[in-house]
């Protein structure tokens, strides 16, 4: 089968969005914890909390794997831009779910802790619920106007 590079360049600009906007989230949270952990890691805790590249991460090594189905299958392409915005919209759901619960949970004597590693700021809710919540509606957006451009189909 041949590969058609060109393909590519019809890629949405939201996946491209999401996939460099996870990379970034994850490269930085990667160099932050094994380089700059007493400086940079330890202060973003208590505004991103435990793992702030958790499910952001996964976003970009997903995508890889949805490419070579499509490239090695000859899915159609509306099916591969389908499939990687749920894919996209499944982890960024999954993290809001995490983000309202750690929102919900956290006692408000966290607030107060001397504590990085327990420490809760009053502004976490704003990456781990707000981000993904944007994030959701943005992707969420283009793949609904797909959806009503399609003829109320998922596929063409």
């Amino acid at each position: 089968m041949k590969i058609d590079i060109d393909m590519f360049k019809e890629v949405p600009k939201d996946i491209i969005i999401s996939i460099l906007l996870s990379s970034v989230i994850m490269v930085f949270t990667a160099v932050a914890w094994n380089y700059y952990r007493d400086v940079i890691y330890e202060n973003l805790l208590p505004y991103t909390g435990w793992s702030p590249d958790s499910l952001y991460g996964g976003i970009p090594f997903v995508l890889i794997f949805i490419v070579q189905m499509f490239m090695n299958n000859g899915v159609h392409f509306s099916k591969f831009v389908y499939y990687s915005r749920a894919f996209i919209l499944m982890f960024l759901v999954i993290k809001l779910y995490s983000g309202l619960v750690d929102w919900i949970t956290s006692p408000p004597e966290l607030v107060l802790s001397d504590n990085p590693y327990l420490k809760f700021s009053p502004y976490r809710p704003l990456y781990t619920v707000l981000m993904p919540l944007v994030w959701i509606v943005y992707v969420g957006y283009f793949m609904y106007k797909d959806f009503v451009s399609n003829g109320r189909r998922l596929f063409i």
